[in-house]
């Protein structure tokens, strides 16, 4: 729940379905801004390590991580918040390849159409609660990050990822959005983007370009 304006009155709740189709059942509240002590606590992510579960979520406050019950809809008794990432995020995402997992985030300005200053931005560490660093090994709670997805000619604003997913040739997409640079686009919609994540011999992400293609290679689905 969020509104602008609305840092501490902003929560998240969660709905349960059996299927990905519904019909989805509220669950209720897991907690707001007050009750967890973090002030704008949006943009929840969910991460399962096979042992344990946890949610992540931030915006501009710190991103914080918590350790779930057993059945993800409630903090686990006892479980104390933990901050791995500064004041300059939003919308993070975790993703483990290999030994590291990777933190994936947003920055700047989202909804100013054409003058918004949005970008990807990444990190990495051994461990899921961090320390998260960049490539020089600056920490990310010190909003020292690389930068991941940035604007062009086209696209501005580009932020937010999803679910980062596998197609069946192995090759891995991120999912996000931003604003087209062009005239129809004068409504100033955000539109959903595609991009081919990639990685190089060091094991750090990037993106063609980085920053959105007019055209590119499609996921490869049998």
């Amino acid at each position: 729940m969020s509104t602008w304006g609305g840092h501490w009155t902003a929560g998240i709740g969660a709905a349960t379905a059996d299927s990905p189709e519904g019909p989805f059942v509220d669950q209720g509240k897991i907690f707001d801004s007050k009750s967890i002590g973090v002030e704008n606590s949006i943009d929840q992510t969910y991460f399962d390590n096979g042992k344990k579960k946890y949610m992540l979520w931030g915006s501009f406050h710190g991103i914080y991580a918590v350790e779930l019950t057993k059945d993800g809809l409630a903090v686990k008794k006892g479980a104390d918040k933990v901050k791995i990432a500064g004041t300059a995020y939003e919308g993070a995402y975790i993703y483990k390849k290999g030994k590291y997992y990777y933190f994936f985030g947003s920055t700047g300005s989202c909804c100013e159409g054409l003058n918004s200053t949005y970008q990807l931005v990444y990190g990495r560490s051994k461990s899921l609660l961090g320390p998260y660093v960049n490539k020089k090994g600056d920490l990310l709670m010190n909003n020292k990050h690389d930068v991941l997805i940035g604007k062009n000619e086209g696209f501005v604003g580009n932020g937010h990822n999803a679910q980062i997913l596998k197609d069946d040739a192995g090759n891995d997409w991120l999912f996000y959005h931003g604003f087209v640079n062009e005239d129809n686009s004068k409504k100033l919609d955000r539109y959903l983007l595609l991009s081919q994540l990639k990685w190089d011999q060091q094991g750090w992400p990037y993106v063609d370009g980085n920053s959105p293609q007019k055209t590119a290679n499609a996921p490869f689905i049998r």
